[in-house]
């Protein structure tokens, strides 16, 4: 079996199962995307949430209304049937229970993350200069994909006639 990297993908994403990438390393090949004509892929969906609110992670930090995630996931989806690829979703399901803790310490890393964006971002609404790397990247690391967020992704999806499932518990 090949497997290889799908433009978007969330190659050096920090959840997920430790050490698969490495491991399957070996087996990757680099490839074009053309190669999989006529078929049929599996697509972890909150890789391209995450990757989508990335472009409106300032938005997101501060409660606006964006839909800039779900063009970005669109847009993804659009190259693959550019070339022919039937892409299905696979949304997370139900938490893990034996993640329990780990999803509590990203979800107090992302408050952290939040609390320190705003701050930056009223300091920078008094006119004081603030580090815009730094206000990036805590805007980044706030990102939390909310139900809300799901269920627009997922009409929006409907609406293009996207396949999509939701796993039983995390994809």
């Amino acid at each position: 079996r090949t497997f290889a990297s799908i433009p978007g993908s969330c190659a050096h994403d920090p959840m997920g199962i430790q050490g698969l990438l490495p491991f399957l390393r070996s087996y990757v090949k680099k490839t074009h995307i053309e190669t999989f004509q006529g078929t049929t892929i599996g697509v972890d969906a909150m890789c391209w949430m995450h990757k989508g609110a990335y472009a409106c992670s300032r938005e997101l930090v501060v409660g606006a209304d964006t839909d800039k995630f779900v063009r970005f996931f669109l847009r993804m989806c659009e190259v693959l049937r550019y070339y022919k690829i039937k892409p299905i979703i696979i949304f997370d399901g139900e938490k893990l229970p034996a993640k329990a803790k780990e999803d509590q310490r990203r979800g107090f890393l992302r408050e952290a993350a939040r609390l320190g964006a705003l701050e930056l971002l009223q300091r920078k609404e008094k006119g004081e200069d603030v580090d815009e790397h730094e206000l990036q990247q805590k805007c980044e690391t706030a990102i939390k994909v909310t139900a809300s967020m799901v269920s627009r992704l997922q009409s929006a999806l409907k609406e293009l006639s996207i396949d999509f499932l939701v796993a039983p518990y995390e994809a």
